[in-house]
């Protein structure tokens, strides 16, 4: 015999035992429904609080909504049938980027999970999560804005030469390209590596 309102009043003690909740959790799906977590999807979102000041968590930033308020930053790992997995929160002011890999560090090592293909839009396109995921040994699926790309990459986009049919009013095509990314290393500095990258470009006419 609870309300809703004592569910709110406990989650500041919730929080406390979060990450055994969701492994529990994870244990539960494996054992009784067969979860596989060979391909997971991540990305990140945000929530506003109606606050006038920040603290070390709630901080201004670019809010989904377009609100001037305090916001914080939630990145959510979901399984291939979209159910999550495990999340994480950071401040608000800092950029979703790079909040891939020390998840994804902390899953692995936890979760005792195999290779993973990580499929997320292009917010988290970067050279630190590409090298991060060639390093484990992990997939990647990345979309990319054709617009902030080389002038290469639009090049090859904008020649017809090569797209095949998919579908009604639709077309793509693909190749394996020496691609050139920097990326952050263990000391901090920036340094440059060749990955053979596989790139498939889709064309609708809608």
């Amino acid at each position: 015999d609870f309300s809703l309102d004592d569910i709110y009043r406990c989650l500041t003690q919730v929080v406390t035992f979060k990450d055994r909740l969701q492994m529990h959790l994870h244990r539960q799906m494996k054992s009784k429904f067969g979860r596989s977590t060979e391909l997971v999807y991540y990305d990140v979102t945000n929530y506003y609080f109606e606050i006038d000041g920040e603290d070390e968590l709630r901080r201004r930033g670019p809010s989904k909504e377009h609100k001037p308020n305090p916001i914080v930053q939630m990145g959510l790992l979901l399984d291939y049938q979209g159910l999550p997995l495990a999340y994480h929160l950071f401040p608000g002011n800092e950029s979703e980027k790079p909040s891939l890999n020390p998840l994804l560090s902390r899953l692995k090592e936890d979760y005792s999970l195999g290779r993973l293909v990580v499929v997320a839009d292009k917010g988290l396109n970067c050279g630190d999560n590409i090298a991060y995921q060639v390093a484990q040994g992990n997939g990647y699926i990345y979309s990319q804005s054709i617009r902030g790309a080389d002038e290469e990459f639009k090049r090859y986009v904008l020649e017809q030469k090569g797209y095949r049919p998919n579908g009604e009013n639709s077309k793509c095509k693909s190749r394996l390209y020496p691609r050139e990314i920097t990326f952050t290393n263990a000391m901090g500095k920036k340094e440059k590596i060749r990955i053979d990258q596989k790139q498939v470009v889709f064309y609708s006419q809608d």
